[in-house]
């Protein structure tokens, strides 16, 4: 829930892979959070022009204040034209060298995969040969009368693919895949986002709190923008007489005797905390949906060993913050001056301690029969830090199917099914973004 103290909040949702249009996916985001809340809420949008975005195509979808609920700006992070489908993608190498590599360098999970792929591509070869065998080829006239058929079907399905392949598919590498052609369209996007955050933060609409929520690769792509902006962002602080820090210190605490259900109520206290020292940071939560991220330790590093040593390092942020080296702190002292020529000290939060003031969910549907549910998504935790939320949703009124896609529905707003195991994903989605204010006790 959102404190009382905020007055104005915004909610940020970048999208996911393919050449997606301007305001679709915000557009489709919104129906569905508009329905949210109480009846004194629902319904209410308005559209405006979007003054922090690069661009004309974009638009800033208000859902109105209530008795319950703050004004919510929604934004999109828009940055498919960065991926231009034109260029010689990488995709197939990168791809091959991600199962290529040792079976033993291989999370344990994938090693499975990589197997049951291999077995595949035998019985397929298997096949090919017996049919090639059990039908031999025909006459010559009887293959020349069926080229126009063959080359009008092939011709349509490999147009298909190679457009799927070039503006959908091929962006996983582009922006995963450190090859020297991708390096300036992911640089483009990195800089796109962290300058898109920040204009946030110093808009004239003075927000008291930001959610950023990606889907799909618009996960991994929100998790490095606010690994950056974080960087920017965390020496900030005012010259105060005595600096707050009774929040940072529990959260110590809670790390080192791995409370971890604590987490999220830590950090939630550590992000107002930050507020009174003068750091400009408002991003409360981050929310995954869908996310790829599942798959760090094997599409972000060589291997296990190699993606714990970049966490280790803080080249990546887990969640909770790893502690210093030999140390029960997240951060470092830095002395200043005060009016009077007094010195005090504050504890800043270190560079790779994002987490420390920020809460992360992560929805996902978990996968069934290796293809149903969502493959692309999964539990984050196990890779980045059990301070990490995850929710496990599904719909069964729908059946079996892949839901890479259903995040939100806005057709399933509506379904009540309290005997389900698991929550409905708006529902998850409801409770992650907290939009309401705290109720008074």
């Amino acid at each position: 829930m959102a404190s009382k103290d905020v007055q104005r909040q915004a909610v940020v949702i970048i999208h996911g892979i393919g050449e997606q249009r301007p305001m679709d996916t915000l557009r489709g985001f919104v129906k569905a959070l508009s329905g949210f809340g109480p009846e004194d809420s629902k319904r209410i949008v308005w559209t405006k022009p979007d003054t922090i975005s690069a661009g004309f195509e974009h638009r800033m979808l208000t859902l109105g204040g209530s008795r319950s609920r703050p004004q919510t700006d929604v934004y999109e992070l828009y940055w498919a034209h960065l991926a231009d489908p034109t260029q010689e993608p990488t995709f197939p190498a990168w791809f091959i060298g991600l199962f290529g590599r040792d079976t033993r360098l291989l999370p344990d999970r994938f090693r499975r995969i990589k197997h049951a792929g291999f077995a595949v591509f035998a019985v397929v070869i298997a096949l090919a040969l017996l049919v090639a065998w059990v039908f031999p080829v025909g006459t010559i006239y009887g293959k020349l009368s069926a080229m126009p058929i063959v080359a009008l079907v092939v011709g349509g399905v490999g147009f298909k693919l190679s457009s799927l392949y070039r503006g959908t598919i091929s962006d996983v590498s582009r922006y995963f895949d450190p090859h020297p052609k991708n390096v300036k369209s992911r640089n483009e996007v990195r800089a796109l986002g962290v300058e898109f955050l920040d204009q946030l933060h110093q808009s004239h609409r003075r927000y008291d709190r930001i959610v950023v929520c990606g889907h799909s690769m618009g996960s991994a792509i929100g998790y490095d923008i606010l690994q950056h902006l974080w960087f920017r962002m965390h020496e900030t602080h005012k010259r105060r007489n005595k600096p707050r820090g009774n929040a940072k210190k529990a959260l110590y605490q809670a790390i080192k005797d791995n409370e971890m259900r604590a987490i999220p109520t830590l950090q939630s206290a550590v992000f107002e905390e930050q507020k009174t020292v003068g750091n400009p940071w408002r991003i409360s939560d981050f929310i995954t949906l869908g996310s790829p991220l599942a798959h760090a330790d094997l599409i972000l590093a060589q291997s296990k060993e190699d993606f714990d040593d970049r966490i280790s390092a803080g080249e990546l942020s887990a969640c909770p913050p790893r502690l210093e080296h030999n140390s029960s702190r997240l951060g470092f002292l830095r002395k200043y001056s005060i009016q009077g020529g007094s010195f005090r000290s504050i504890e800043l939060l270190n560079h790779r301690s994002a987490f420390a003031a920020t809460r992360w969910t992560n929805i996902y549907f978990p996968v069934r029969k290796f293809v149903l549910g969502d493959p692309i998504g999964g539990p984050v935790a196990p890779v980045f830090g059990s301070g990490i939320s995850d929710v496990a949703v599904d719909l069964p009124e729908l059946g079996s199917g892949f839901r890479h896609l259903d995040y939100w529905r806005e057709d399933t707003h509506d379904q009540k099914n309290t005997d389900q195991e698991m929550a409905r994903p708006l529902t998850a989605l409801q409770n992650a973004l907290a939009l309401e204010w705290v109720k008074d006790a």
